[in-house]
């Protein structure tokens, strides 16, 4: 049994399973997954995705961690990630209206300020601005269809004022929390940025990393 566990985000946590899964099954063992609901991840595995064989999802652990905090996801194991996370017929069903709604030609930008900007921070640098989006937006042409999953109200209302009703997005409402979407609806943009002609991502984070790599097996 390898027991495992990752207290940070979810693009964070399917990272540590998934670079354990395989060696796991290789040994025949089970993976218990320490999954806690907490202020970084504000939601359960179950409610967004399927089961995963050989998974236990636990809330707390007994006896020693085989890991504990978080590791860079290799290559060799972004298919096993892509074959085994299947999101819940609920979220199928929200990325199919949005994709409905967009058109098979949109564009998808992920744009993170929130809590990245804080941890960055702390290493004493600062988030860039949003150049690099604004320059990926516009050299598609006037009508194409944005998408923008973004993590607080004021990223919204900045590229709403730029492209007007070409941006779609689910409306955050501002608060002082650390996580300002529910995980449900992180997922939902996941997964439509996924689906997306082309994408644009924010430098440092996860998220963007697991959008790009299920857009590479996709």
């Amino acid at each position: 049994m390898m027991q495992i566990r990752c207290d940070w985000g979810l693009c964070n946590r399917l990272e540590v399973l998934f670079s354990f899964l395989g060696e796991a099954r290789q040994k025949g063992e089970e993976v218990v997954w320490i999954w806690n609901n907490n202020v970084p991840c504000p939601g359960d595995f179950l409610d967004c995705f399927e089961p995963i064989d050989g998974v236990k999802i636990v809330s707390s652990g007994e006896g020693d961690c085989h890991f504990s905090g978080w590791m860079p996801l290799a290559p060799e194991n972004e298919q096993l990630l892509r074959d085994c996370l299947k999101p819940r017929p609920a979220i199928v069903d929200a990325v199919a209206r949005w994709r409905s709604s967009l058109g098979h030609d949109y564009i998808a930008l992920h744009v993170r300020r929130t809590d990245l900007a804080l941890h960055m921070q702390q290493f004493g640098q600062d988030i860039s601005g949003y150049e690099r989006a604004y320059c990926f937006v516009e050299q598609f042409p006037p009508a194409t269809r944005i998408f923008l999953a973004a993590d607080n109200a004021e990223s919204q209302q900045f590229f709403k004022d730029r492209y007007g009703a070409r941006v779609f997005f689910k409306p955050i409402i501002p608060s002082d929390s650390y996580r300002q979407t529910t995980l449900l609806d992180a997922v939902v943009d996941l997964y439509v940025c996924v689906g997306a002609a082309k994408f644009a991502g924010t430098e440092c984070s996860t998220f963007t990393k697991m959008i790009s790599i299920l857009r590479r097996h996709t």
